[in-house]
């Protein structure tokens, strides 16, 4: 996996915290999730951070950073095949904190779907 962005120490481990703050919003922390978190804590070397989120980090983050943070986010709430009520309020908090508005975060997630949906498709080619 490559950076897509850079991001400083700092603003890496914020990113990293929202993306648990996401994943626990249902009350489990999935494999997939933990999984798909540590993948990008390798990206930007970060071996330890907490779920302790500092909100002026996120807010200074340039907007390609600021809109994979919510692609990401939307990632980790589908991962483990449930979107939840509560996964989707902190998608839906995170886009307000970042000023993204609503119809660019349900673009973001029409996106995807289309993405994981060709994926899908792929691989039942490629097996069949």
């Amino acid at each position: 996996m490559t950076k897509l962005v850079d991001l400083t120490q700092s603003e890496a481990r914020a990113y990293l915290s929202y993306l648990m703050t996401v994943a626990n919003a249902d009350g489990q922390l999935h494999e997939k999730e933990k999984e798909f978190i540590e993948l990008q804590a390798q990206v930007w070397g970060i071996v330890n951070f907490e779920e302790n989120v500092e909100e002026e980090e996120l807010i200074s983050l340039s907007r390609t950073a600021k809109m994979s943070l919510l692609r990401d986010s939307i990632t980790i709430a589908y991962i483990d095949g449930d979107y939840s009520q509560e996964e989707r309020a902190k998608v839906d908090e995170l886009a307000e904190l970042l000023s993204v508005e609503s119809e660019r975060v349900a673009d973001l997630e029409e996106w995807l779907l289309d993405y994981w949906r060709i994926l899908e498709r792929g691989e039942e080619l490629l097996v069949s």
